[in-house]
């Protein structure tokens, strides 16, 4: 599988963030975390299609592995919280790293680094009624 380029990881932002946008309607809070925790697991797809040696990207992969991992099925899956399948695939996504582009484009849209695991961590810790830890 080839690499996403950093601009192709760019263009993948926007389309999250609009797909957050037309998902979430005015809830900020919600957008920005969908967005924030659908990226990371997107990219973190990518880490494993390539560790795996996987013809798939992003979120198809995260669905397949979820699939090899738990037997559930696409439609089930599908309905998941991105937090919910990063939970469910933590041993495989442990360790991984984003690639270079995820990371720059990361850096580029949000003005931040990534933290030590290349993973924002607190991208996964929410509250039950989904709003950011502080």
């Amino acid at each position: 599988m080839k690499p996403r380029e950093v601009q192709s990881y760019d263009a993948l932002a926007e389309e999250i963030w609009k797909s957050a946008q037309a998902l979430l309607g005015f809830n900020f809070v919600a957008q920005r975390q969908w967005y924030e925790q659908t990226f990371c697991l997107a990219a973190l797809g990518d880490s494993l299609a390539v560790a795996r040696n996987w013809d798939l990207s992003g979120l198809e992969a995260i669905e397949y592995a979820l699939i090899l991992r738990h037997s559930w099925f696409p439609d089930q899956i599908r309905q998941m919280t991105p937090r919910d399948k990063w939970l469910s695939l933590h041993e495989e996504l442990a360790g991984l790293e984003m690639a270079y582009g995820a990371k720059q484009a990361w850096r580029d849209r949000e003005a931040t680094e990534l933290d030590a695991n290349d993973s924002p961590e607190d991208v996964w810790r929410v509250y039950a009624r989904g709003y950011p830890v502080p």
